[in-house]
């Protein structure tokens, strides 16, 4: 998509110089014509001029397919034909339902018939309906003028409700044929990698209306070069020509976007670089102490696991990966098994389709449960998942003034300007002083008023936090999501600054009913839209996510939530000082030495609380913690702390137990745990710092499945 601006800018009517004849001399009637001529033929033209010289600004999404729930990025290109210098900033605004949801400001660009092309990545957007496009309106900013696009350009993006799985291929464009490592053993199939797609299980075609998959191409040379930039995924298979292909950059960002809970799938049988044997290594958890794969010199690699398959499956920290260390046969029924626990398929699911082949789902013959009934969103988040982040953050102290206050400051002040003034200048003869008395009174009423509900509400900003760490086996963090409430005692707007980090705004959202919007009319669903989005716009200028800065205005009184996610060596949070390396899934079985380990850990603080999940059963440290007069007693805090590690069965997390990370308001990603997988542990300790700053770090335990 492309634009071609108008100059809106002062400098509307650009001078031009015109020769006169010689022959004319200096004066006369020729010579008026001809600068009247001149001025009328500036003015008419002047538009044209500006129009020419406008930039060119194009959009183009960065990959195939956008993901559900996941970052939008896409590439702006600013081209400019005039030789001249043009030096400004891109400004773009993002509409959903004609309100404005986002701005983005790139830094300063320098122009001369040249071309620049800005990578953009947005937070996840929210479209509740499919008739609410996400809209894009474009402007070019100089010093003196501003280049507007009136044409709304519009970027592929999914509606709420429905899911998109979007599987990277990272492969040599170059290279018209797959690699033989994807056998298909003799069948006719259109792609060897069809077998990776969950819509292909789906019991019936109506349920593609919810639930869908797409493969999209990745050219080495264009993968990204930062975790956070694979969040455009759900699942990255990466072949053996794309592997080779993969710089080191590339592949440390891939293990930290796996490490903090991305799927992938490598074939990885031939690995000639140190890059990608060190990669490799990571993903099969193949540590010094520990080794589970091994190089010759040429680079071939080979498994030092006895086993009877041509690949290793591995949980490097809260993520999952499939090494391949040799072809793979697509209807080896061990190898469907493999892919289901790739993508995290919950167990009782992986039995249906395995003997199936099928996914269990709802009938679609029932009316209440039919794929193509138009208020049927099996699928759509929990549009109230964020309220229990915003109810445990919000100050504790927190009041508004007691409803008696009101109404006796009310009856005074009504007593006051009533009858007491009325006597009161009536006896002295001064009643036309009630001019004065009046609203002098009710400025004074006004100002004890306000006071008073300053030093109810707090009369300084309240900064409180829950930041959530997820730790590999050995104690290193590899996901931080924090969460950042900000209650204003004044309007101000508040500027960060944020390196390699997502920033998104907390998406609690009103009890809007997505299906009552289906039906109304476009004003009606345009108001009912606009209530279903209550983030406050965020402005972004520069990098993201690599450096920029996030503007946001915040309001008196009105709680502000915003999520931040980093991944990889990119963390800054500090992990308890616990033997993490000697923590072992032999202790956590054992009841005795399992009540060690907990109260080992909460006799560190007096404010720590430690949970072990174990299927149905949950163990609570029993030891010193927390303080009685910490917030940690507030069993609320603790339910949402367990409960943002594991997602109940319903909707799509019917099917998995858990998602890849995407750092969305809706919190779905934060799961890493099934409760119904029983070889899995989760180790959950709650500490709290200074000034309501929660910390909770996860250790997830998964027991080897050989």
């Amino acid at each position: 998509m492309s634009w071609w601006g108008e100059d809106l800018g002062r400098n509307r009517m650009r001078t031009i110089i015109f020769p006169i004849p010689a022959s004319t001399g200096t004066s006369g009637p020729f010579v008026t014509k001809w600068w009247t001529f001149a001025w009328v033929w500036i003015v008419i033209a002047s538009p044209v001029f500006a129009q020419s010289q406008a930039p060119k600004v194009s959009l183009i999404s960065r990959f195939d397919s956008p993901r559900s729930h996941a970052p939008v990025q896409f590439e702006a290109s600013v081209s400019w034909n005039s030789p001249q210098v043009l030096e400004g900033s891109l400004v773009l605004d993002f509409y959903v339902a004609q309100r404005r949801v986002h701005t983005w400001r790139s830094n300063d660009v320098v122009l001369s018939a040249s071309e620049v092309v800005l990578p953009i990545m947005m937070p996840p957007m929210i479209l509740p309906t499919e008739q609410t496009p996400l809209d894009i309106r474009a402007a070019f900013v100089t010093e003196d003028r501003v280049f507007t696009y009136p044409e709304e350009q519009d970027l592929p993006y999914w509606v709420d409700w429905k899911r998109m799985q979007v599987i990277g291929i990272v492969h040599p464009q170059s290279e018209t044929t797959m690699s033989a490592e994807f056998r298909d053993d003799g069948r006719d199939t259109a792609s060897p990698l069809s077998v990776f797609r969950l819509d292909s299980l789906l019991p019936h075609r109506d349920w593609s209306r919810h639930l869908a998959s797409r493969t999209v191409p990745v050219d080495p040379e264009d993968a990204p070069s930062s975790g956070l930039e694979w969040m455009a995924f759900d699942l990255v298979i990466v072949t053996a020509s794309g592997l080779q292909q993969m710089n080191d950059r590339q592949l440390r960002s891939l293990a930290d976007w796996v490490q903090g809970g991305g799927l992938v799938c490598v074939s990885g049988k031939v690995a000639r670089g140190s890059e990608q044997q060190i990669f490799l290594e990571q993903v099969s958890e193949s540590t010094t102490l520990a080794p589970r794969i091994a190089f010759d010199s040429e680079g071939n690699l080979r498994t030092l696991e006895r086993q009877e398959v041509n690949w290793i499956s591995a949980t490097p920290g809260v993520g999952r990966s499939l090494v391949m260390t040799d072809s793979v046969a697509q209807n080896d029924s061990r190898w469907q098994q493999a892919i289901l626990e790739l993508w995290r398929v919950r167990p009782d699911q992986r039995t249906t389709i395995l003997e199936t082949g099928a996914l269990s789902l709802p009938d679609h013959k029932n009316y209440e449960t039919n794929p193509n009934r138009p208020n049927y969103f099996p699928f759509a988040p929990d549009e109230l998942a964020a309220n229990g982040i915003r109810q445990v953050l919000m100050p504790e102290r927190l009041e508004g003034v007691p409803l008696t206050t009101v109404a006796t400051l009310l009856g005074l002040c009504l007593l006051v300007i009533g009858p007491v003034e009325y006597f009161v200048l009536s006896a002295i003869g001064k009643r036309r002083w009630t001019w004065i008395v009046f609203p002098t009174v009710a400025l004074l009423f006004s100002g004890y008023t306000v006071r008073m509900a300053q030093s109810h509400m707090g009369e300084t900003d309240a900064v409180r936090s829950l930041t959530i760490v997820d730790l590999d086996e050995q104690g290193q963090p590899v996901r931080e999501s924090r969460f950042e409430l900000f209650f204003a005692a004044t309007e101000k707007d508040l500027v960060q600054n944020y390196k390699n980090t997502l920033v998104s705004a907390l998406e609690y959202r009103e009890a809007v009913e997505v299906d009552d919007l289906y039906y109304q009319s476009s004003s009606v669903r345009q108001r009912g839209v606009t209530e279903f989005l209550r983030t406050e716009p965020l402005t972004f200028q520069g990098r993201a996510p690599l450096d920029y800065t996030v503007e946001r205005r915040v309001q008196q009184w009105k709680p502000q939530i915003v999520r931040t996610t980093r991944l990889g060596t990119d963390i800054e949070a500090t992990v308890p000082s616990l033997r993490w390396a000697e923590l072992t899934l032999d202790q956590l079985r054992d009841v005795r030495t399992q009540r060690q380990v907990l109260e080992d850990i909460t006799s560190r603080s007096k404010n720590t609380r430690v949970w072990l999940m174990h299927g149905t059963e949950i163990v609570e440290s029993a030891s010193k913690g927390p303080d009685p007069e910490s917030n940690l007693s507030n069993e609320t805090l603790s339910g949402v702390c367990r409960s943002l590690s594991s997602q109940a069965e319903t909707g799509i997390f019917d099917i998995v137990s858990h998602i890849s990370p995407n750092g969305a308001g809706t919190l779905e990603d934060l799961a890493i745990w099934d409760s119904t997988d029983l070889s899995q542990w989760l180790l959950l300790i709650l500490v709290e710092g200074e000034s309501g700053d929660h910390h909770l770090y996860r250790l997830l335990m998964q027991e080897s499945e050989t």
